[in-house]
């Protein structure tokens, strides 16, 4: 066979999705011919493809030594230094990208991408705004958008953008799971409509699964530990890990055995610590639900823990399988996921008062004495102060949370708090600011 005619091959594996024949086709012309440029980006894309980033920009860089005007080559080459975290090169070969070919939707996504993971939102809100004016079909850049908007406390265009990817793409449970979380954080939304909201996702998405549940194969046996599983993708440098470790470091061993289903994509020194507080740990990146399914069966887990419901989406439908006979919401989500698989959902009295919430929840609430969370300080936190309010004589207010959920109506709420305070010096403060406006 001729190079021309291996070439042939090699793309219509390519164009089928059989991409370890395309790369194999690829290969054999690059032995023919080791600087035929078509072989070389293809073989790197793919490299891409399948996450082996070094070796893509390996490939890549040989073509722009060869051909230094390859648009796609620089937005390639962009997108490998992006997910390896080197993020101020793939801005420069995102940048000659442009040179070339200044209306790539591409190229601006992969910006976009950059500028995002360099904390610069409004950047990476201005590129993603350009990729949806040059192509308005790229839907991943719609709820891309919509999460970068959230950030920034922009909820409604947030919505807006979300609703414009679902409609294109109805069958992505994770574009309807985002906008179920947005939903929360948006006081436009009041508990029922929210409610209603998570009832048709299940409706749409969890329940066709849940007609294939199987009978469990889990020993009967009052002697036995029982095996609890616990599954997010934040067992990680992240707000759940410190309400969870502690827990799994008391969690009474002669009575539980307990396994971690990990979904984090690159473990860190919390990773690590989390991990030494488990008797059996999965990690489950990158494989199916269908398959992490089959594993937890396998694993006969007694009890299995929703530790992100829609927050963080991509394994709500992992729980519409139910994999375990009794599932549990928890902790990463602060409102139901309205799959009936999921049995139960822990709080405490302060966020679901007795008699109050029960009509807004798939699941049967289980109410914890105190309160539903258990905080582990990070070990180099300093010692607990005495209260400045015996010193100064007042009241300090504080609070840290991300800018999405102070709205309007939050600062409203809170400054009529304040104002209600005697001798608070925000109080002073707000009426000056008040008298200025």
């Amino acid at each position: 066979m001729n190079i021309d005619e291996l070439i042939n091959i090699a793309h219509e594996y390519y164009r089928s999705g059989n991409l370890h024949d395309a790369a194999r086709m690829f290969e054999e012309v690059l032995e023919i011919q080791p600087q035929n440029t078509e072989a070389l980006y293809y073989f790197g894309l793919i490299c891409y493809t399948f996450g082996n980033y070094d070796l893509a920009i390996e490939h890549l860089k040989e073509v722009l030594q060869l051909n230094p005007n390859l648009a796609d080559t620089y937005v390639t080459m962009g997108n490998a230094l992006q997910k390896k975290g080197q993020l101020n090169e793939a801005m420069s070969y995102y940048k000659k990208a442009l040179e070339i070919n200044p209306d790539s939707a591409e190229v601006y996504q992969g910006l976009g991408d950059t500028f995002r993971d360099q904390q610069k939102p409004k950047e990476a809100i201005d590129c993603y705004r350009k990729v949806i004016l040059i192509d308005p079909e790229r839907v991943l850049v719609y709820n891309k958008l919509a999460i970068l908007l959230k950030d920034v406390g922009k909820l409604h265009e947030a919505e807006d953008n979300l609703k414009k990817a679902i409609e294109k793409e109805q069958n992505c449970h994770v574009y309807y799971s985002n906008f179920l979380f947005l939903m929360n954080h948006n006081p436009q939304h009041d508990a029922q409509i929210i409610f209603h909201e998570h009832l048709l996702f299940a409706k749409k998405f969890a329940e066709p699964l849940s007609r294939s549940i199987s009978p469990y194969n889990n020993k009967r046996s009052i002697n036995r530990r029982l095996k609890i599983g616990y599954v997010s993708p934040d067992f990680k440098l992240h707000p759940v890990a410190y309400f969870i470790e502690p827990i799994l470091i008391e969690h009474t061993r002669e009575h539980f055995e307990v396994f971690c289903y990990s979904d984090v994509p690159s473990p860190d020194d919390t990773t690590k610590r989390i991990q030494s507080h488990t008797d059996k740990w999965r990690s489950i990146f990158g494989v199916s639900d269908e398959k992490v399914a089959e594993l937890i069966r396998e694993d006969e887990i007694d009890i299995l823990v929703d530790l992100s419901g829609h927050a963080s989406a991509i394994r709500i439908l992992l729980f519409a399988r139910k994999p375990a006979p009794v599932q549990v919401s928890w902790i990463g989500y602060l409102a139901t996921t309205g799959l009936s698989t999921i049995d139960y959902r822990i709080v405490d009295r302060y966020t679901d008062p007795p008699e109050m919430t029960e009509k807004f929840y798939t699941e049967k609430l289980v109410r914890l004495p105190e309160s539903f969370l258990c905080y582990l300080p990070h070990k180099n936190c300093p010692k607990v102060s005495g209260l400045p309010a015996l010193e100064t004589g007042h009241i300090t207010f504080g609070s840290f949370n991300k800018i999405m959920k102070v709205s309007e109506e939050v600062i409203s709420l809170w400054s009529k708090i304040l104002m209600g305070i005697p001798n608070s010096p925000y109080r002073c403060r707000i009426k000056q600011s008040l008298r200025s406006q």
